[in-house]
């Protein structure tokens, strides 16, 4: 792997090569396409002149006509004043060839991109976590919105990031069955699972939001969004539980294989991720060139579209979920992701860890109810998670856009929103209450989630 400039950290781009054996990549002499991941790494001496390293993810599919398509994740710190700031290197556009005969593949004019995400970090250190999970038939609810069904069988994910930095970069492999034709747009989630190991325990619930072309030589591509709830999670035995929630974005590369008994798939991602309330505070400073070049860095979608709240209660527990924005991708006319930072509300006993409560909708969203339910209510670490969610009795909505730049040509000035599941978390305040709803208790936090259009649809989001 080379670049061809000289001044990729000063300029912010430059054109890159790749050459490698093709071993790895299964060899697409076989006529299959598949998929291959490797690790990246750069190592600069203390005394070298070179002002910027980076680690971090490869990802590779090569279809079955021996083309070759990938995408670059990695952090990178650059050495500044007293510190150093931290930024994803990443490039969206390789593209080569594998040669079975000679058990070699090439790729060529990628071009890879620098993107500053903070400044003054104290260390160029870098956490590493790795967990692999394998699932049940059936055990992981996926909601398809076009094209065939889908299960999820396994997952491997690694996540890196600076330390005390509230954003990373992430990859995944996934891989499961499916039936009918290969899935185009579908929405998976998991609740309430427990935390990896090394996250030293806790819970998470998770939204995830695919869409993908259709096969080209057999390899889709496409995008995911989502959201993720940690409730409890500890980065060391000694620290203290944390509850919060982040928003995910990735490119994907996945292969649908009608050959095999049961039809099987494999699909590979990566991408950035950051917590709910740094990126609501990132995104709204930003100018529309800055909000694409952030999305094409960490593939989260940047551009909102409408705001709305969902307010209700249970006569014991008061939520209050304001100022929710709905984004969606600068190339893509309906929002795929919500997210806020501004959730409260209160209580006078402490909820049992299935209470419910029915949101309404208002503001830009109107005619839309979800059931809020109460996941994690830890009243020693002063910790809560809740999950969002359609439930039997509750209604669509119609989102009115009140943001149109950078809009696609033809798009609606209203959206139908389905539902809109996704996940929240937060801290107690015992014996407190100063938000002016009834009830001795209260509690704050962020929410987030994905976004399912009433119409459906396919085709590949983001860029």
């Amino acid at each position: 792997m080379g670049g061809l400039s000289a001044d990729l950290f000063t300029t912010g781009t430059s054109p890159i090569r790749f050459l490698g054996t093709s071993e790895w990549i299964r060899n697409a002499a076989t006529g299959k396409a598949s998929i291959s991941k490797a690790d990246i790494t750069s190592y600069i001496p203390v005394t070298s002149a070179f002002t910027g390293s980076y680690q971090g993810f490869l990802s590779i599919a090569a279809d079955f006509d021996n083309g070759i398509s990938g995408d670059v994740r990695a952090l990178c710190y650059q050495p500044s004043g007293y510190g150093g700031y931290g930024g994803i290197l990443y490039s969206d556009d390789i593209a080569g060839s594998d040669d079975p005969e000679t058990g070699s593949w090439k790729a060529y004019e990628g071009i890879s991109h620098v993107y500053q995400m903070s400044q003054f970090l104290s260390s160029p250190d870098i956490t590493i976590q790795e967990f692999t999970k394998t699932y049940a038939a059936g055990v992981v609810p996926v909601d398809v919105i076009s094209g065939g069904m889908v299960d999820l069988r396994t997952s491997q994910t690694t996540i890196q990031q600076f330390p005390g930095a509230h954003w990373g970069i992430w990859r995944r492999i996934f891989g499961g069955t499916y039936t009918g034709g290969p899935p185009r747009n579908w929405i998976s989630e998991e609740v309430n699972k427990p935390l990896p190991e090394q996250w030293a325990g806790g819970r998470i619930s998770e939204y995830l939001h695919f869409k993908l072309d259709a096969p080209v030589n057999g390899v889709s591509s496409g995008t995911v969004v989502g959201a993720e709830s940690r409730w409890g999670e500890k980065t060391t035995a000694e620290s203290t539980p944390e509850f919060h929630t982040v928003v995910i974005g990735g490119a994907v590369k996945g292969i649908f294989d009608p050959a095999t008994t049961p039809l099987t798939w494999t699909a590979i991602a990566q991408g950035g991720f950051m917590r709910t309330e740094n990126f609501i505070e990132k995104q709204s400073g930003m100018t529309d060139s800055e909000r694409a070049n952030f999305e094409r860095a960490t593939k989260i979608p940047a551009f909102d579209v409408g705001m709305a709240n969902l307010r209700g209660n249970n006569g014991n527990l008061y939520v209050n979920m304001d100022n929710i924005k709905f984004f969606r991708f600068q190339n893509e006319a309906d929002p795929r992701l919500w997210a806020t930072n501004n959730v409260y509300g209160s209580y006078t006993s402490n909820p049992s860890a299935d209470a419910t409560v029915t949101l309404s909708s208002s503001g830009n969203l109107t005619g839309l109810t979800q059931t809020f339910e109460v996941k994690q209510w830890d009243t020693t670490n002063n910790g809560w998670g809740a999950s969002i969610y359609k439930g039997a009795s509750d209604t669509a909505g119609t989102l009115t856009r009140t943001e149109t730049r950078t809009l696609p040509a033809g798009a609606s000035a209203t959206i139908p929103i389905a539902a809109m599941p996704g996940t929240a978390a937060g801290s107690i305040t015992p014996g407190v209450n100063a938000t002016g709803l009834p009830g001795t208790g209260s509690f704050s936090g962020t929410a987030a989630g994905v976004v399912k259009v009433s119409t459906g649809g396919g085709g590949i989001g983001g860029y």
